[in-house]
């Protein structure tokens, strides 16, 4: 029996694809947020029901990413913690907020009245004390960053407080003590990865 030449094989499988199948152009892919929760809040905060404490949630998002991004401009979150405190002017999450946004700024002064007004709505607030910690360790007042540093601390042992005082320690020539810290802070672990992130890169520096 004579075989069919190549070419008549190849021919006739290629009419076979043709006859037997359709193909569509594909659907161009959904772009996929980098942030879905990030989307989220914005669209919760935009409801007509949304309270002071969404807005608090969407500007903490806000400057947790402007910290991953390692961006300066906090403009969004300012905004957001805005709109919280004129639902409600004494919310301390927007207090709180707002000396977070000024901190980061480097506009300290401004960063200790807010955090200050949060204090006195809630004297044992970890937040406010560990920013106004923040503000006098930038500015050189290591006494009293110190001691919000502690009152921090005592209230609340985690990884945003250990650091800090172990940040402190280090500084002020106690390098043994702030080295330990900073490795219960980096056990401790943080909510996001940044958190833990910046710690190791600290205590890497500590140990050169």
């Amino acid at each position: 029996m004579k075989l069919p030449s190549l070419f008549l094989v190849l021919a006739l499988t290629s009419a076979g694809a043709h006859e037997h199948h359709d193909y569509e152009t594909p659907a161009p892919a959904k772009k996929v947020s980098a942030d879905p929760e990030l989307d989220r809040l914005k669209l919760l905060a935009n409801l007509k029901a949304a309270g002071a404490s969404t807005w608090v949630r969407l500007g903490d998002a806000l400057m947790q990413r402007a910290r991953d991004r390692v961006s300066h401009d906090f403009t969004e979150a300012a905004a957001a913690y805005q709109k919280a405190l004129a639902l409600d002017p004494e919310d301390i999450g927007g207090l709180v907020g707002m000396a977070w946004v000024k901190n980061s700024e480097h506009d300290f002064p401004a960063g200790r009245e807010w955090a200050e007004k949060a204090l006195a709505a809630n004297p044992q607030q970890v937040e406010a004390h560990a920013l106004i910690a923040d503000g006098a360790i930038e500015l050189g007042n290591y006494d009293e960053g110190y001691e919000h540093c502690q009152a921090a601390l005592q209230t609340r042992s985690d990884l945003s407080t250990l650091s800090r005082m172990g940040h402190l320690l280090w500084i002020t020539g106690r390098a043994t003590q702030g080295r330990a810290m900073m490795q219960q802070a980096i056990d401790a672990g943080g909510p996001y990865p940044e958190n833990a992130a910046w710690c190791r890169a600290e205590l890497a520096q500590m140990n050169f």
